[in-house]
């Protein structure tokens, strides 16, 4: 939550300094958190186990 906070906080402001703010800014800036935990849960965790 906090990820997804920081990055939609840097997207309004990105575009209120004048840049493009499109589907796939939107989808990253909502997005990134989610895949980063399900990497670090799924994939990363169970090789430093091992």
């Amino acid at each position: 939550m906090a990820r997804t906070s920081i990055e939609a906080l840097v997207c309004v402001l990105g575009w209120c300094l004048g840049g493009v703010v499109g589907i796939g800014t939107l989808a990253f800036a909502f997005g990134i958190g989610w895949i980063l935990q399900f990497t670090l849960v799924k994939v990363i965790q169970p090789l430093i186990k091992k």
